[in-house]
């Protein structure tokens, strides 16, 4: 069965507030053991930030002009706030899951029909 591409987020939100290595050892060979065979290297790669395995020549090359125009048409929110809350956390995960959390205009947007896995 496939894993849900929501179990490695919520893996990874995990491993971002643990300062325990032994933690986070434990956490990560627990998913990997869970994993389908063909699951384990791409897995892995987003595990450590990469968005394509090692030695690929390929790149997202997605440009801050994309991303904040994607932010600004699924929230049709304050761009100010979020650009005061970019500038405060300096992290743009960190700046978007807050600016969502305090937009009054977030919803759930559906992208999908069918849940993503890895």
């Amino acid at each position: 069965m496939p894993t849900y591409f929501e179990t490695l987020a919520e893996l990874c939100e995990k491993l971002g507030t643990t300062k325990k290595r032994s933690l986070m050892i434990k956490l990560v060979a627990d998913f990997l053991k869970r994993l389908e065979p063909l699951e384990v290297e791409p897995a892995v790669s987003m595990i450590l930030g990469r968005s394509f395995p090692r030695g690929s020549s390929l790149k997202l090359d997605v440009s801050w002009a994309t991303i904040s125009e994607i932010i600004k048409r699924l929230t049709n929110a304050d761009w100010n706030l979020f650009l005061s809350i970019f500038k405060r956390t300096g992290d743009l995960g960190s700046a978007v899951k807050e600016f969502l959390e305090k937009s009054r205009t977030y919803r759930q947007k559906v992208l999908l029909e069918n849940p993503l896995t890895i």
